[in-house]
């Protein structure tokens, strides 16, 4: 199940460990990769090993997701996710305190809704600390329906 990353985002990869480099450009498909005999849009768990990368450009990928892991690269002053398939932003993202510019448009965003996330990362911080403290609302309605030949006393319930 070994993951087959095209040799051209290896180097890239591999240059960012080897030069300690704050900024790494992976824009515009340069991950779309096979994983048993798949296509995947994932990314590789290769960059959360670069903890000292400042910015981060993952642009036009296709993502679905971020996952859990991005917490790891905590040195992040930038991220950009332009022009990627996420519909959600999952809390761990605000974690990233160190994080002042989340680039996210052109994302079909549920969540948090695209004219909150294109406000910038504070405003993320704080719709999501909303949702936590008020949690989620439930309507508890119900229809009742008499069923009766007319006149038999059912306009009125003792």
């Amino acid at each position: 199940m070994q993951n087959q990353i095209p040799e051209h985002f290896q180097e890239k990869i591999q240059r960012a460990k080897d030069n300690k480099l704050k900024e790494l450009d992976l824009s515009n498909n340069t991950f779309i990769f096979s994983r048993d005999n798949e296509k995947s849009t994932e990314i590789p768990t290769e960059i959360w090993e670069l903890e000292q990368l400042e910015v981060l450009n993952l642009r036009g990928n296709q993502l679905t997701e971020i996952p859990e892991s991005i917490t790891k690269l905590t040195n992040l002053t930038e991220l950009n996710f332009n022009d990627n398939q996420l519909t959600e932003i999952p809390e761990s993202t605000t974690k990233l305190t160190k994080l002042t510019k989340l680039n996210l448009s052109n994302n079909p965003l549920k969540t948090p809704p695209i004219e909150i996330a294109e406000k910038g990362i504070e405003e993320i911080r704080e719709y999501i600390r909303q949702e936590k403290e008020e949690g989620t609302d439930y309507l508890y309605e119900a229809k009742l329906l008499i069923l009766g030949e007319g006149g038999a006393g059912k306009t009125t319930l003792a």
